[in-house]
């Protein structure tokens, strides 16, 4: 008794596509990521290639920048179903005195700590501060990582 062409062809295909997911899996898929200036509101090219940061602590200073300058809650893309969403609650504070108001302070406080945690390499935080000089908020703090610490320090307009 034969097999019929269309089980001979299916299982090729099953093997072929096993294969694929070997050679998948044997290769290093590399991120590309990027400088990006948030004050100009642009890519930093070197030439005509964005200027790549190969650093793993450029690249988590660049997360922490694009957390700060992202509304939770303004659009769906953000929402995740497991774990804390991306992005932070700061503009509804904008326009308010903080100051001497220390439950408004540690909400906030808890809200940037619990969103940097969400990264995957930021093993704790540490010393988190912020301070309101007229219409500008300065955090500032301390991440560890699993090998290495490091300085923050973010300042937000009104």
């Amino acid at each position: 008794m034969t097999l019929p062409i269309s089980y001979l062809k299916i299982t090729d295909s099953i093997n072929e596509i096993e294969k694929e997911k070997e050679i998948q899996a044997q290769e290093i898929i590399k991120e590309k990521d990027v400088v990006f200036d948030f004050e100009k509101g642009e890519f930093v090219y070197n030439g005509l290639e964005p200027s790549r940061i190969y650093d793993k602590i450029e690249i988590i200073k660049q997360w922490i920048k694009k957390l700060f300058y992202t509304e939770r809650d303004r659009w769906n893309c953000y929402i995740k179903d497991v774990g804390y969403p991306f992005g932070l609650n700061l503009y509804k504070y904008v326009g308010q005195q903080l100051y001497p108001d220390m439950d408004i302070i540690e909400l906030i406080k808890d809200d940037i700590y619990n969103s940097l945690l969400n990264h995957k390499d930021i093993k704790e935080v540490h010393y988190l501060q912020l301070i309101q000089i007229d219409d500008k908020m300065y955090c500032g703090f301390i991440i560890e990582l699993e090998d290495t610490a490091f300085e923050v320090e973010e300042v937000l307009k009104n």
